[in-house]
């Protein structure tokens, strides 16, 4: 009986010990400071939510943070490498988002035109 009491006990307090909390690990900060479009016409670009864009970089804590705005559009080839027809960047600053998002639509227009 004395065995039985001892096994027991031991696999009951082993039961409760491995139930104890992992301890975990929390975010407190991210970071977005590159955006780029990938699409497969220059009207695609027309359909982009410029607050969607506003919203994505206002996550961000640190305003001095230097960002980038971008698109690609690609070509039409049948290759199996991905090959771009117009690519462009645009680089700013997070305390001026709304200009260089005023700049990369003004270089979709060119795009457009082309």
């Amino acid at each position: 009986m004395k065995k039985i009491s001892t096994i027991l006990f031991l696999l009951i307090s082993g039961l409760l010990f491995s139930q104890s909390e992992a301890p975990t690990t929390t975010l407190k900060e991210s970071k977005i400071i590159s955006l780029v479009y990938s699409v497969d016409s220059v009207e695609e670009l027309k359909t982009i939510n410029w607050d969607d864009v506003k919203e994505i970089f206002n996550r961000n804590e640190n305003k001095d943070e230097s960002i980038v705005l971008g698109f690609k559009v690609k070509s039409d080839t049948n290759d199996s490498e991905p090959k771009f027809k117009h690519s462009v960047e645009v680089k700013g600053k997070m305390s001026d988002l709304d200009g260089t998002i005023e700049i990369t639509r003004k270089m979709i227009k060119v795009i457009e035109k082309l």
